[in-house]
């Protein structure tokens, strides 16, 4: 799952409650999240969590399941035979360009002003520009690497002239993937009002 508005990337397992679902984009939206539906039960699940907010499994909360938000050519590097989902419609594929220019690199919009973020110390949301100036960070049984090589998608319209924000890969203290996501830090106030903040030391 992906959600443009809040840059949140996610993978679930889609076995909840012994069914296997199908998902749709319902077109609502919650703190500016994407609200998606199975089609099973049509019930409603919020994106950012992989948690049922309405229908017959509210309170079902999907498995997030361990992935990477990376360039093409870092995961073509990484896995030269792997496979790539594109759709079948051209139309449906405009790869390099976004209609989403700007939203990373000025400050957030009173919309999202709702949402404060917390001036407070030693939690579980990593800033960007502390991981990107340090390379490296072992906190809390993680270890939290940044490279170069991945641009912004929030930045210019052409994505390829657009900032290179990095790739950031977490794994744990065995050195397998952790889960993780890569959001908006407003996206992270809303939906863990009771979080905290591994600001710089």
């Amino acid at each position: 799952t992906y959600c443009t508005l809040c840059n949140s990337g996610v993978v679930f397992s889609r076995k909840v409650a012994d069914q296997v679902l199908d998902f749709g984009n319902s077109g609502r939206l919650r703190n500016l999240d994407m609200v998606m539906y199975d089609r099973q039960t049509e019930s409603w699940w919020q994106q950012f969590t992989g948690a049922a907010i309405t229908g017959s499994l509210s309170g079902q909360t999907m498995q997030q399941l361990p992935s990477r938000l990376e360039s093409f050519a870092q995961f073509r590097a990484r896995e030269p035979d792997g496979f790539v989902l594109v759709p079948n419609n051209p139309n449906a594929r405009p790869y390099g360009t976004t209609p989403f220019v700007g939203r990373d690199s000025r400050r957030a919009s009173q919309r999202c002003s709702r949402w404060p973020l917390p001036d407070c110390v030693n939690g579980n949301a990593w800033p960007l520009d502390r991981i990107r100036q340090a390379g490296s960070l072992t906190e809390r049984g993680l270890k939290i690497d940044w490279q170069p090589g991945r641009n912004s998608l929030h930045d210019k319209r052409d994505i390829s002239r657009s900032r290179d924000i990095g790739t950031v890969t977490v794994r744990n203290a065995d050195g397998s993937d952790a889960v993780y996501d890569l959001v908006f830090a407003f996206s992270f106030a809303a939906f863990v009002p009771d979080g905290e903040w591994m600001l710089a030391r």
